[in-house]
């Protein structure tokens, strides 16, 4: 260690110490709740502003149902619960479906049923979960809205209905219609749709007269039809069946995600003509299905996947652009209770993901909602596990087909109002425990004593310590943690697998106190200037310089200090 510094009086150190920690990626699991009410979740999507939309439903006595939302912080802490009010004689009110705007506010996809009839409603509202327009689908009284995507200037909506076929319907900012379309025998939806950039349209899907076919149809900006596909497997099973989503991989190939008659997963990439390329099917359990399928941050296919009844959960999975499968997460049951998750989305940054569904306990369903990191862990005692899916062999062909466009139904104006209700925003399976550490900073060579508090008899715990000795104990309180290296480490408390607790170490060589000024005066006050440093270190030299450079004190003793006096003068 050197230390200069220049003045017969004044000592003065320049150092220059970097010590960076990044923030740890938010993740939480929290609950909606209310004494009088059973719920669910059933959509979720981060709005522009960051702030997070669960979409869902409420009902008292389950037989009367009212559409529900809630707007949330990006932490969970709730800001906004509403109802959208039902008109005269309906019994049941559902969201179906919701999407972020660019403004920071929300489109919420309304059905709203009364016998046979149902009142479909397009809603906007601002960023505060106030009413802006309504517009509602005409003519078909027996369709029901589906799905939204955003797409340049406007929105793609999608319903379903009359029987085997579909409205696509394309609206601007305000909610005008720009067109309408109705396609006979194949059912989609707007949310699995690609938008190319000179306004063509990928629409994955399936074909209800041939069978339940996985399909392909590709329109352009105006909403006519360029060409469809319908595609055969080889494998065992007699036909693809319905093809969810939609990627666009590059500048000329797509990746359409859907499932076959037997619920397995199928991942298949195509030209922009909806011509087979390479093809993979992935064995699944309890008739799972694909519920949506995004592009993270590092280029991998991410699939959500609903499991089926017999399981309640759901998974990710994640694929390289080889569609190799690369890992997966599934989420579901809790102990004694059952934790169903309805929807998946990525989140604005792609940082994680947000799931929501329902979590029952006591024959009572409340809305449970998440925020994972970006590979699908959430912190706390009931986290996702680890998850794999087996690779079969699969070839498929594809035939050119031709569709009927049917007299599609229009917008007009409507109105919608919302009220406001109040639930109960709790945790979701929380952990009590918290690791202590008898130091967070110290020297290398020395040992920091490791503990926690709230521990819970007879639960199973497990730690592990970065660059520490020993590197893991299943000891309640681990006791004595030594450190020889430099830098910052990460201890973890684990149970079962999961994290419920973090904390970390900063080694390093310290300098805690070095004076920028001292008074020589003989008072015993400050009356020596040196360094303290804390840490052992095997070469030290001071050097205290005067303000023409001249060398005035020097000294390789740590702990000798200067008295302010050259050549015995003060």
């Amino acid at each position: 260690m050197r230390i200069s510094s220049f003045g017969p009086q004044v000592a003065t150190l320049l150092l220059l110490f970097f010590h960076i920690i990044l923030p740890a990626q938010t993740t939480f699991q929290r609950f909606f709740s209310d004494a009088d009410s059973t719920m669910e979740g059933g959509r979720i999507v981060q709005l522009s502003n960051n702030n997070i939309l669960i979409a869902g439903l409420s009902s008292t006595d389950l037989v009367e149902f009212d559409g529900t939302f809630w707007l949330v912080t990006p932490d969970g802490t709730t800001l906004q619960s509403k109802m959208v009010n039902r008109t005269d004689g309906s019994n049941t009110l559902l969201i179906s479906e919701v999407e972020a705007t660019a403004d920071g506010g929300f489109i919420l996809l309304v059905n709203d049923f009364t016998g046979s009839k149902t009142d479909k409603r397009i809603v906007k509202a601002d960023q505060s979960g106030n009413v802006v327009w309504t517009k509602q689908l005409l003519e078909n009284t027996t369709a029901t809205l589906t799905s939204i995507k955003s797409v340049t200037n406007g929105f793609l909506i999608t319903a379903e209905g009359p029987p085997e076929a579909t409205t696509l319907l394309k609206i601007n900012t305000s909610g005008t219609q720009v067109w309408s379309k109705t396609i006979k025998d194949v059912n989609f939806r707007a949310s699995g749709i690609v938008e190319a950039s000179n306004g063509d349209l990928f629409i994955p899907g399936y074909s209800v007269s041939a069978g339940g076919k996985g399909a392909f149809i590709k329109m352009d900006i105006n909403g006519s039809l360029l060409t469809t596909k319908l595609y055969s497997p080889s494998f065992t099973q007699t036909f693809l069946g319905p093809l969810t989503s939609c990627l666009k991989m590059g500048s000329d190939s797509l990746l359409l995600v859907g499932s076959d008659n037997n619920k397995d997963l199928i991942l298949l990439k195509t030209d922009l003509s909806g011509a087979p390329g390479s093809i993979a099917r992935y064995q699944t359990v309890n008739n799972s299905s694909p519920v949506g399928a995004f592009l993270n941050s590092s280029g991998e296919v991410v699939i959500g996947i609903l499991r089926g009844a017999a399981d309640g959960g759901s998974a990710l999975a994640r694929f390289s652009n080889s569609l190799q499968f690369l890992g997966g997460k599934t989420y579901g049951k809790t102990g004694g209770s059952t934790l169903s998750v309805y929807h998946i989305n990525k989140t604005n940054n792609q940082s994680g993901y947000l799931l929501t569904g329902s979590y029952s306990n006591n024959s009572k369903n409340n809305v449970w909602f998440a925020q994972t990191d970006a590979a699908g862990d959430i912190q706390g005692r009931c986290c996702p596990k680890n998850s794999t899916l087996t690779k079969t062999p699969a070839t498929i062909t594809a035939i050119t087909t031709i569709l009927t466009l049917l007299p599609s139904p229009n917008v007009a104006d409507a109105t919608t109002s919302f009220r406001t209700f109040t639930t109960d925003n709790d945790p979701f399976c929380t952990s009590e425990e918290q690791i202590v550490v008898s130091d967070p900073s110290f020297c290398p060579g020395q040992c920091v004593n490791v503990s926690m508090t709230n521990a819970q008899t007879g639960t199973p715990y497990a730690w592990t310590f970065q660059s520490g000795i020993p590197a893991s104990s299943t000891a309640v309180n681990p006791g004595q943690v030594c450190y020889n290296l430099t830098g910052t480490f990460e201890i973890q408390l684990l149970t079962e697998g999961c994290q419920i607790d973090t904390a970390l170490v900063v080694v390093e060589n310290f300098i805690d106190q070095v004076p920028n000024a001292f008074s020589p005066n003989g008072d015993t006050n400050n009356d020596i200037f040196k360094p303290k440093v804390e840490c052992p270190i095997e070469d030290y030299l001071l050097q205290i310089f005067n303000r023409w450079g001249d060398l005035v004190f020097e000294s390789y003793d740590i702990a000798e200090g200067w008295n302010g006096e050259v050549n015995g003068k003060p």
